[in-house]
């Protein structure tokens, strides 16, 4: 690791440290000339953050020594602190934008129902409003790979039975 962070293995060459502040480091790496959201133009352009982002595809950076979700460190300080019990839900759909303008806190219920929807599970079957069904937290299941599910289910305890039983 320290070949990575400093191109020396030599342990007497310090690790590098940001040497510009938070504030500097976002104004520079996020791309303020985005797309505009097709869905709503009103928002303005998307900032597309250009450097690291996890595998969910959220923007992050150091920030006191410890990875920050970009866009939730821009929230919390060009705006406020996230209320609680609320998530931040991007109104462009854009999970690298870090617009502040385009970021609002929902519970997740709501921010899972904003989300972009497959019309199909991930078997074929057609989410319909007789078909999909929801959890408590608000997200979405069809109804009829539970029905499959639970007869596999009752197939293979009664295989369990009747071979114990044998």
């Amino acid at each position: 690791m320290r070949w990575w962070y400093t191109g020396d293995v030599n342990p007497y060459v310090p690790l590098r440290r940001h040497s510009r502040d938070a504030d500097a480091r976002y104004a520079e790496l996020a791309d303020r000339d985005g797309p505009v959201p097709t869905a709503r133009p009103d928002l303005g352009p998307c900032w597309i953050w250009t450097a690291g982002k996890n595998p969910g595809g959220y923007g992050t950076m150091s920030v006191s020594g410890r990875d920050t979700l970009v866009h939730r460190w821009a929230y919390e300080r060009f705006i406020g602190p996230v209320p609680e019990r609320l998530e931040l839900d991007h109104l462009c759909c854009n999970k690298s934008c870090v617009n502040v303008a385009h970021l609002e806190p929902v519970t997740h219920q709501e921010n899972t129902l904003r989300g972009v929807r497959r019309p199909y599970c991930k078997h074929g079957h057609e989410y319909t409003p007789e078909n999909a069904a929801y959890h408590q937290n608000g997200s979405r299941y069809c109804r009829e790979c539970g029905r499959r599910r639970s007869q596999a289910q009752y197939l293979r305890r009664k295989q369990l039975k009747e071979a114990a039983a044998a």
